[in-house]
C-alpha cells in the first residue's frame, strides 16, 4: 500500500578533512501517497543525498524523515524502499530472472509477501528473456529488471535517482513512459532525481526545486497534466508553462506553484 513521505527540517553536514561542508540545509517536503514527485536542482545540490537519506542509507545531521509516520529505519525493516539507481548494477552471472530475485535471497523468502518475479518481468516488458544475462541486454532491458528487482518487495516509496541518465534520449523517453505506466499499475509513491527539466515535468504531479549547496526546497511547481501522459502533451501550452517556472525557479526567479502567466523567455525544452 502506497504511503505519504515527510521530510521535516532535514540538514546535512559532511565532515571534510578539516572541514565541515554543509550539504542540505533545512529542508521540507511532503510527497502524499501515491503521487509521482521530482527533484531538480544543480549538481552538487545535495539530491542524491536527500534520497540516501530518506532510505536510511545515512542520517541527518537534524531533523527527521517519515513514511506512512513511521521512522525511515522502521520503513526499511519492513522493506518499504525500492532503489533505482542511474546504473542498473546487475549482478553479470546472473540471469534477470535470477537477478530480479536477488533481494528475496537477501532477506528471505518467507520474510515477507512478495509478487512473483515472472509477473514483474511481464509488467515491465522482458518476458522472453527471464534466462539472458545482463551483457546480452541493451541499457533500457537492463534498467527494466533493475526497476523489476526494485518492486520485488512490493514497496510503498519508489527512490529513482536519474535512472536513465545514461541513456540515449530516444530510449529515455520510452523508459520514461514505462515507468509511468509500471507506476500506475502498481500504485506506489514515486521520488525521482533529475537534471532534466522537461523530464521532471513530464513525468510528475509535483516539482521540488533545489538551490545550490548547501541545498534547500526553493520553490514548488504544480504540473496540471492530465494521466495517462503522452509524448504529445509536451507541445502544449501547459507543459511549457511548468517548464519555464522549474527554470526560473532554477535561475533564481520564483517559482509560483499556480501561476498560469506567461513568460517572454524562449520556450526550450532541453534534449534529454
Amino acid at each position: 500500500m502506497s504511503k505519504d513521505l515527510r521530510v521535516f527540517d532535514v540538514s546535512m553536514e559532511f565532515t571534510r578533512r578539516d572541514s565541515n561542508v554543509l550539504a542540505l540545509d533545512r529542508v521540507e517536503m511532503n510527497v502524499p501517497a501515491g503521487r509521482f514527485v521530482s527533484i531538480i536542482g544543480p549538481s552538487g545540490c545535495g539530491k542524491s543525498t536527500l534520497l540516501r537519506l530518506i532510505a536510511d542509507v545515512m542520517q541527518p545531521s537534524a531533523g527527521r524523515v517519515a513514511v506512512g509516520g513511521r521512522s525511515p529505519a522502521e520503513a526499511r525493516r519492513e522493506h518499504e524502499f525500492g532503489f533505482v539507481f542511474q546504473s542498473p548494477t546487475l549482478l553479470p552471472w546472473r540471469t534477470v530472472l535470477q537477478n530480479i530475485e536477488l533481494p528475496l535471497d537477501i532477506v528471505g523468502r518467507s520474510k515477507r509477501p512478495h509478487s512473483s518475479a515472472r509477473d514483474l518481468i511481464e509488467l515491465v516488458g522482458l518476458k522472453g528473456f527471464e534466462s539472458a544475462l545482463p551483457p546480452e541486454l541493451s541499457g533500457g532491458m537492463q534498467q527494466r529488471a533493475a526497476i523489476a528487482r526494485a518492486l520485488m518487495l512490493r514497496p510503498s516509496v519508489l527512490l529513482l535517482d536519474e535512472p536513465f541518465g545514461a541513456l540515449d534520449e530516444i530510449t529515455r523517453q520510452r523508459m520514461n513512459l514505462e515507468l509511468l505506466r509500471i507506476w500506475a499499475e502498481t500504485g506506489t509513491t514515486a521520488l525521482l532525481v533529475t537534471h532534466s527539466i522537461a523530464e521532471a515535468v513530464f513525468m510528475s504531479d509535483q516539482v521540488l526545486v533545489m538551490s545550490e549547496r548547501p541545498g534547500r526546497i526553493t520553490g514548488i511547481v504544480e504540473v496540471p497534466l492530465a494521466r495517462p501522459r503522452t509524448l504529445d502533451m509536451m507541445r502544449s501550452t501547459a507543459f511549457f508553462e511548468c517548464v519555464n517556472r522549474v527554470r526560473d525557479g532554477l535561475f533564481g526567479v520564483e517559482a509560483h506553484a499556480g501561476s498560469t502567466e506567461h513568460h517572454d523567455m524562449p520556450l526550450v525544452v532541453e534534449a534529454y
